[in-house]
């Protein structure tokens, strides 16, 4: 099977052209199968490698509609199948990158910041604050507060039905009835209802770009407490709690930023 001509126009093509030239491979399952193999063995980062696979597989499906075995369902089959076993890296799909997390500059901006009204402030400060999903925070009834020693403990019925309490500062939560007009919903809307979540996150975002320059979102806030709050208790476990993962190794995939530096790498042999 031969690419065509504007296949080779293509940077991940031509890299897999180059490949089958040099190696006398022809542009099947096996030859894709050797391509992935010398891919992984170059200094490639994962995401390259399994863009170029992915651009590989769909050229070689392109090449057999075109042929004259396009019309054959158990060759197509066969194919499909042969294709399915050829895989690239595995990639860590849950961490957060750290392009994601707001640094202790860009947090106090936001809080600080008298460009933005008051609500979107508070809104920002708690969800920073208590590391909340932007519904369970818009959700929030005051039947679902009691007082503590200063604290207002919140009950949540979060992700997957799970319940978990929420320890907020007391002054934190009166500053927002007063700003709110609180009567049932913690953030509540001056019809008395609760505050739409995609309201909430539009509003974020448009801080984001006005004061920072750059994009942030509703989440920002819960993977900027989660990273912070692993970083300064190193409680991994309690932190997942907290947040309602459903396992620790979700929490540890997402936010442990951890890698090897020059002095663990040395054993002092």
């Amino acid at each position: 099977m031969l690419l065509t001509l504007q296949d080779c126009y293509q940077a991940d093509t031509r890299a897999l052209v180059r490949f089958l030239d040099d190696s006398g491979h022809e542009l099947d399952p096996a030859g894709l199968s050797a391509f992935v193999g010398d891919l992984k063995t170059r200094s490639l980062a994962a995401a390259t490698i399994n863009k170029r696979l992915q651009a590989a597989k769909s050229r070689l499906r392109l090449v057999f509609h075109s042929s004259d075995q396009s019309h054959d369902v158990l060759a197509e089959f066969d194919l499909n199948q042969a294709l399915k076993e050829i895989r690239g890296v595995k990639l860590n799909t849950r961490a957060v990158d750290t392009s994601k997390i707001l640094s202790r500059g860009e947090t106090r901006i936001l809080l600080h910041s008298k460009e933005i009204s008051e609500k979107p402030r508070l809104i920002i400060e708690f969800l920073l604050t208590t590391g909340a999903r932007v519904s369970e925070a818009t959700g929030i009834r005051l039947n679902n507060i009691r007082t503590e020693l200063g604290f207002s403990l919140i009950r949540l019925i979060g992700k997957g039905s799970k319940e978990r309490t929420l320890k907020v500062r007391q002054e934190l939560v009166d500053r927002i009835r007063e700003c709110f007009h609180s009567e049932m919903y913690l953030f509540e809307s001056r019809a008395g209802r609760p505050y739409s979540s995609d309201h909430v996150s539009a509003q974020i975002r448009t801080a984001g770009r006005l004061l920072l320059g750059r994009t942030v979102s509703a989440h920002t806030m819960r993977h900027t407490f989660a990273t912070v709050m692993i970083r300064k208790t190193h409680k991994e476990k309690a932190v997942s709690t907290y947040l309602g993962h459903s396992s620790t190794s979700i929490t540890q995939d997402m936010y442990v930023h951890e890698e090897l530096n020059l002095e663990d790498l040395d054993l002092g042999i």
